[in-house]
């Protein structure tokens, strides 16, 4: 398959021993390695070249092929494996592509050099996107985003405004129980003087 982004991984996968003394699966990756060749998108009136496109967001690349090669079984390999608490079980080779001819998005900072050709790049600041849905289905997406967005602001600053409302009123209420202790201590120190009045004279 014809592309203009390559990318080809290795994964390990093995049985190992967990805590409890059972073999459970798992994988490692042992390569990962991803081409890219300058390439362009052309609407027919002209060609844009895009730059760093494998860091933008929503793009996905085409399964070209998957291949698990089965471990060759050794006595020497199986004790190695036993001895680590490993079972080798294969490799998995992926390649994905994005191949020439697929129709794209790019969203990101226009640069037009000396010589006339633009090419479009990650901003230093704002979205960066090369995906395949249309400019109203990634607005429309970005849209509800937008609505989640604002909706968690608002619950934010409603409660915000409720732990100001209640340390108020807690001040408050602090405030005139500390009077009334007070004035009912003046209270009861004029009775007792008055009380003592009497023995006093």
């Amino acid at each position: 398959m014809r592309g203009v982004i390559v990318e080809e991984t290795a994964e390990q996968h093995f049985l190992k021993h967990n805590d409890a003394g059972s073999w459970i699966q798992d994988s490692a990756v042992m390569l990962s390695v991803s081409k890219e060749v300058p390439w362009y998108l052309d609407d027919g009136t002209g060609r844009v070249y895009i730059v760093g496109a494998r860091s933008a967001a929503g793009l996905i690349l085409t399964v070209a092929s998957e291949v698990f090669e089965e471990s060759g079984r050794t006595l020497v390999r199986g004790t190695l494996d036993y001895l680590q608490g490993l079972k080798m079980l294969g490799v998995k080779r992926t390649e994905r592509v994005l191949p020439t001819g697929t129709s794209l998005t790019v969203v990101g900072e226009a640069i037009k050099d000396d010589v006339g050709t633009i090419r479009i790049q990650r901003p230093h600041k704002g979205p960066f996107y090369a995906s395949p849905k249309s400019i109203d289905q990634l607005i429309l997406n970005l849209g509800k985003w937008a609505k989640l967005y604002q909706l968690a602001s608002m619950g934010f600053a409603a409660f915000g405004v409720f732990l100001l409302a209640k340390r108020a009123l807690d001040h408050f209420l602090q405030r005139k129980r500390q009077r009334e202790f007070h004035k009912k201590g003046f209270i009861h120190l004029c009775l007792t003087s008055l009380e003592l009045c009497p023995f006093l004279s």
